[in-house]
């Protein structure tokens, strides 16, 4: 069989759906709306909470660009914003050209609860991959590797 990337395009829409389950699985195993265990401790992380602190652990963002990062509604990531304001894992801040808006960041305290929570999740995450071959583990490393330098460079 022939490879397109008409194929790849394909197999991607099925293969990210499939490794979303499963890390929103070990994610629900580890998080609950007051309780995220980890060899390293509790965090006490919502799932919602987690999927913001991911899309801000690459760059920071206002409310709505995280809303519709994440699949929210503004007043509910507002809502979750401040909560993780208020335990210090986040700060706002000012815009330096749009003096109306507000930027949201993860603070020091933030990057390290979510570099912890991070490699909590990748080590389940390799566990699961324990099944594959050396053969395979070698071809989705490179594949992996490719998409993310791919993926990287979009906007």
């Amino acid at each position: 069989m022939t490879e397109t990337r008409e194929d790849l395009g394909s197999l991607i829409m099925d293969v990210i759906p499939l490794a979303l389950r499963a890390l929103r699985s070990d994610v629900q195993d580890g998080i609950s709306e007051t309780n995220f265990s980890c060899p390293t401790g509790e965090h006490g992380l919502t799932f919602v909470q987690f999927r913001l602190m991911g899309y801000l652990w690459y760059d920071e963002a206002n409310n709505k660009t995280l809303a519709e990062a994440v699949g929210l509604t503004v007043p509910a990531t507002s809502r979750a914003v401040l909560a993780l304001t208020k335990r210090g894992l986040v700060e706002s801040l000012k815009s330096s050209t749009d003096k109306r808006e507000v930027r949201v960041r993860l603070t020091k305290s933030g990057r390290a609860v979510f570099k912890q929570i991070r490699e909590c999740l990748a080590a389940r995450m390799s566990a699961r991959l324990t099944v594959a071959s050396k053969d395979q583990t070698k071809r989705m490393h490179a594949g992996l590797v490719a998409l993310k330098e791919i993926f990287a460079g979009l906007p």
